[in-house]
């Protein structure tokens, strides 16, 4: 996996217009959050060789500079993000039929997104 950026974008399945591979097209861009995070803690691992075909995925961000409106609307949502590397590469993580699941965490000072999902194959970069 190559390295994250320390910013993510987020949003709601029920908020997406359309998405390809790197990009995502809210119905309103109001839906579409960016957020800039600590370090990241991508993690991918699959388990084909005992007959499960998934790869586990999850990534756990903190994030301080997040809205009350928007703890509400992502706690345990279905959502779609997009990752980008330092080097710039963007790829969409989630989709429709195979969301991420968001639980938030909050802090006195800002909070962790936890995000997980099961995917039929690898996110790459």
């Amino acid at each position: 996996m190559k390295e994250l950026a320390n910013k993510i974008k987020i949003i709601p399945v029920q908020y997406i217009a359309s998405d390809t591979e790197d990009t995502i097209t809210p119905v309103n861009p109001k839906y579409l959050m960016e957020f800039f995070t600590g370090d990241d803690k991508f993690q991918q691992k699959g388990d084909m060789e005992n007959g499960n075909p998934y790869t586990e995925q999850s990534d756990e961000r903190e994030v301080t500079a997040i809205m009350p409106e928007q703890i509400t609307l992502l706690h345990g949502s279905r959502v779609v993000v997009l990752l980008e590397t330092t080097k710039g590469i963007h790829r969409i993580w989630g989709s429709k039929e195979y969301p991420v699941q968001c639980k938030v965490d909050a802090f006195s000072n800002g909070v962790k997104l936890k995000l997980y999902r099961k995917a039929l194959r690898p996110l790459l970069f």
